[in-house]
């Protein structure tokens, strides 16, 4: 997608114009917002952050037990247990974790980025743009967690 200003905006829609993919993303980052709120004890957008915004936290979560929160960049492109990874952007992403889900089944794959920067550094893959991910339990690494939104 092509950013439609240099300008900082609160909303990709704002960045990038109201389209499918933005409203794809925007509600992927909606499911899994209502369902931290459930699981962790506390999440949070963080939508008007230009900082984490920048830097690919989408939201924030965790438990008050933990010393400090977690952050997420959600991406909505899990299909067909697996996904793809944008593998400059995972270079330069400041967050803890990525997440990637399935619309249609709900199913998700959440993993510590360093990890998978291990992982495709491992294989020889740092040197590419993308990479598929299978996720089938057989194939799928073991740092990448699976969870499905009830």
């Amino acid at each position: 997608m092509t950013r439609l200003t240099e300008e900082w905006t609160k909303t990709t829609a704002e960045a990038f114009g109201d389209n499918e993919y933005t409203r794809k993303g925007k509600r992927a980052e909606e499911i899994i917002l209502e369902y931290f709120t459930k699981v962790y004890d506390f999440a949070h957008l963080n939508e008007e952050d230009k900082q984490h915004q920048v830097d690919g936290k989408d939201i924030t979560f965790g438990y008050h037990r933990w010393s400090r929160g977690y952050n997420v960049d959600v991406k909505s492109n899990l299909k067909d247990y697996s996904f793809s990874v944008d593998i400059p952007k995972l270079l330069r992403s400041k967050t803890d974790r990525w997440l990637h889900l399935d619309m249609e089944t709900m199913w998700y794959a959440m993993y510590d980025i360093n990890d998978m920067k291990r992982y495709l550094k491992a294989r020889g893959d740092l040197v590419k743009d993308y990479v598929y991910i299978d996720t089938a339990k057989a194939k799928r690494p073991d740092f990448i967690t699976m969870g499905q939104v009830k």
